[in-house]
């Protein structure tokens, strides 16, 4: 038997706007104003989770944060600073969304911060197209924890298997495959083959697939039960 898919879930960052390598400035930023310098592919590592997640990491890394609140707090002042102008969708993101919006609940399921998601959305006049906007102000744990996927399909009267997650790192799979959701992989920001590994379904390299539509809106078999 099979069933129709009944909302989809985005995550913002590298899903719906092109925001990672910004974010990677911005710690690369406040990370220089104390004197560290870290490799590209350690300021990779903040993609999927929170700037405090990434503090703890950089932590566990050996890197000494004495003034850890207020480097997170420059890390954002930098990051706000250059979204302002610099924040673009991905291709075909907003295309998509005005297709997807009058057909199915679309939810949001970002860790970025309300203040940040806020203006994201008022720049890019999304807003309305979303019947359910969830950030990391919203749940208790992080991804790749569930909670936030949890929430949304909690608020949306679903099951996780009724609902299609968008995500761009294998910290965010991992959140909304913990929660028993789908996920087709966007690869702006890792690579297909990591994605797939991680969880992923199938990868698109950007929101611009004509196949993505029927895919989205398609139906699947629910998962048999235990």
């Amino acid at each position: 038997m099979h069933t129709e898919t009944k909302a989809i879930a985005f995550d913002l960052d590298g899903v719906l706007v092109d925001s990672v390598p910004i974010h990677i400035e911005a710690w690369r930023g406040a990370l220089d104003m104390r004197g560290i310098r870290l490799p590209d592919r350690q300021l990779a590592q903040c993609v999927g989770i929170t700037s405090p997640a990434f503090a703890a990491k950089l932590e566990e890394w050996g890197v000494v944060l004495p003034d850890r609140a207020q480097v997170i707090e420059t890390k954002r002042q930098i990051f706000r600073r250059a979204s302002a102008t610099r924040v673009i969708p991905v291709r075909g993101a907003d295309r998509l969304l005005r297709y997807l919006a009058p057909r199915l609940p679309l939810a949001l399921c970002t860790m970025a911060r309300a203040q940040e998601v806020d203006l994201t959305l008022d720049r890019c006049d999304w807003r309305q197209l979303f019947r359910l906007v969830l950030t990391c102000d919203d749940v208790s744990a992080p991804k790749p924890d569930p909670a936030i996927y949890l929430t949304a399909t909690a608020s949306l009267g679903l099951m996780p298997w009724q609902v299609v997650a968008l995500e761009d790192s294998p910290v965010g799979i991992a959140a909304a495959r913990s929660a028993g959701i789908r996920v087709v992989g966007v690869a702006t920001t890792c690579s297909a083959v990591h994605l797939l590994d991680a969880g992923a379904e199938c990868v698109v390299d950007d929101l611009d697939v004509p196949e993505l539509r029927a895919t989205l809106c398609g139906k699947h078999e629910p998962p048999m039960p235990l």
